[in-house]
């Protein structure tokens, strides 16, 4: 009988110290649920609430802080998201979510190394994880590392590539990577995957346009930048774009027209100037063509070609002095354009016969 009452007794306590535990799971899980519950209703700050409860509970689980990380990188509260995530590491470094999260609010800081190094530390965990493979590539693209950027996205499935790029852009991203590596018909192809996928923004268009345009496909460069005005009218590189490519067409009305439209829009802007002044001096308006390298030249002191052709103008008007003063800052800026130095020859060849006579 004593046994039996002993049994018994042990049974009581065993089975107390089980409703006890799940009942603690109970808890930390309910608040977390209700948590995110009201993180996916975009309630950021009551989500939070739950969160801190469950971290003031069970300090020991990484779950509060993971998800209250969370809740902060979409409220936009990147550093005290990063500060959460820091401290769910350590209570779990198997979790590959964590450091993508991490990385991702990193990205949104602009600190794309540290991010990449979150990233990395993700996928050394999951060597499968799209989500970091694609932010990767992102801020590899952001580092002007596009080689790099295109072999992170090609990691990717391509039906998760179609599936992602409703969110994250994978296809322009490819496209901008292959676009600054000048390989334009690649990133043409995943232009018009990323279009077709849905993401139809002015900058795709543009991009695309630009493609086409070095592609010499003037015409579809010409409706692609259309595009582009469907949805902003306003975007003052498309009407530059457009410019472009009727200026390589010989549409010269077309041309001036639309860097006249560019210039309005954007009275900074170089090229405009710099194209409008060659059609100006191909209708032998060569004081006006003179007026917009100057124009060009006071939006971008940098930019080389104005000098030249300005130089060019003032050797066909004969006023040599001001030609060479334009040709030497055109070296100065582009010590490697041979015209130049081909023209400032000319000049001092043609100035030491006027001194012979």
């Amino acid at each position: 009988m004593k046994n039996i009452i002993l049994i018994l007794i042990s049974l009581f306590i065993f089975s107390s110290c089980n409703f006890s535990l799940g009942d603690k799971l109970r808890g930390k899980d309910n608040l977390i649920w209700n948590g995110n519950e009201l993180r996916n209703q975009k309630k950021y700050e009551e989500a939070i609430v739950y969160y801190d409860k469950a971290i003031n509970a069970y300090p020991n689980s990484p779950d509060g802080y993971r998800d209250k990380g969370l809740a902060l990188e979409y409220s936009g509260k990147y550093e005290k998201a990063i500060e959460s995530f820091n401290k769910a590491i350590p209570l779990d470094k198997s979790d590959p979510n964590v450091y993508l999260y991490k990385g991702r609010s990193l990205y949104s800081l602009e600190k794309y190394q540290e991010a990449i190094e979150n990233f990395n530390k993700s996928i050394e965990v999951d060597p499968n994880p799209s989500g970091a493979y694609i932010y990767k590539g992102k801020s590899l693209y952001y580092l002007n590392k596009y080689q790099e950027a295109i072999e992170n996205f090609d990691k990717i499935p391509e039906e998760e590539r179609k599936f992602y790029n409703k969110y994250d852009n994978i296809y322009s991203y490819m496209g901008y990577s292959f676009y600054e590596l000048n390989k334009y018909q690649e990133a043409i192809d995943n232009f018009n995957k990323a279009i077709e996928g849905g993401m139809k923004s002015a900058f795709i268009f543009y991009k695309k346009g630009m493609s086409l345009h070095f592609l010499r496909k003037y015409e579809e460069a010409i409706e692609s930048f259309d595009e582009v005005l469907k949805i902003d009218n306003n975007f003052s590189d498309a009407y530059y774009g457009k410019g472009l490519s009727y200026f390589y067409k010989e549409e010269d009305n077309h041309a001036m027209e639309n860097f006249n439209k560019t210039i309005e829009l954007n009275p900074k802007h170089p090229r405009a100037y710099y194209f409008k002044g060659l059609l100006l001096e191909k209708s032998l308006l060569n004081e006006k063509a003179i007026e917009n390298f100057n124009k060009a030249i006071d939006s971008d002191p940098e930019f080389s070609s104005p000098y030249y052709d300005k130089g060019r103008i003032l050797f066909n008007l004969k006023r040599y002095d001001e030609a060479i003063v334009s040709l030497d800052k055109s070296i100065e800026i582009d010590p490697d354009e041979y015209s130049s130095y081909s023209l400032k020859g000319e000049i001092l060849k043609m100035k030491g016969r006027e001194r012979e006579r």
